[in-house]
């Protein structure tokens, strides 16, 4: 009897949806997980264009900077246009992607390559002018503001450091 009433529910209820309900969750289903998989991979395509487009941004920027660090008058616009780019596109893509602004960049690339060359027992003048500063009392603001101390300070404790005085 209870075979019966069920049948008849689930003719009337077949009948006024075209199809069984239950056929229509497990069609419902199926699409969702086709759906899931899509999106899915859609997802794992999107992030690996965007892993590639971040690389390549990396690389650009770091092969112009070190081939143009030198040059005092090499700013954000001639960083631009050596990678092919808009200055917004630049501004955007280092805070993207580098979490610094260009020229922050720029600073920090010619500050390290100064702090390295400070060892090579080098004049602080000759420093500044090869790493790309416009005067030697930048070149000096610059580094004390970021080492936490001048250049000179700097050499001190490396001879120290080192046993030579």
């Amino acid at each position: 009897m209870r075979a019966d009433k069920n049948n008849a529910q689930s003719n009337i209820v077949e009948g006024h949806f075209g199809q069984s309900t239950t056929a229509k969750i497990s069609s419902a289903n199926g699409s969702s997980k086709v759906l899931a998989t899509e999106f899915h991979q859609r997802s794992i395509t999107k992030i690996a264009v965007e892993k590639q487009k971040r690389s390549q941004f990396l690389v650009d920027l770091s092969q112009a900077v070190e081939l143009n660090f030198c040059d005092p008058g090499f700013g954000i616009d001639e960083l631009a246009y050596e990678i092919g780019i808009s200055k917004q596109k630049l501004v955007q893509q280092c805070q993207e992607y580098v979490f610094i602004a260009p020229v922050e960049f720029l600073k920090e690339f010619r500050l390290n390559e100064a702090a390295r060359l400070l060892s090579e027992d080098e004049p602080l003048n000759e420093i500044a002018f090869r790493t790309g500063f416009a005067s030697h009392k930048e070149f000096c603001q610059y580094f004390e503001i970021r080492f936490g101390r001048t250049p000179s300070q700097q050499i001190k404790l490396e001879s120290h450091r080192y046993g030579v005085l």
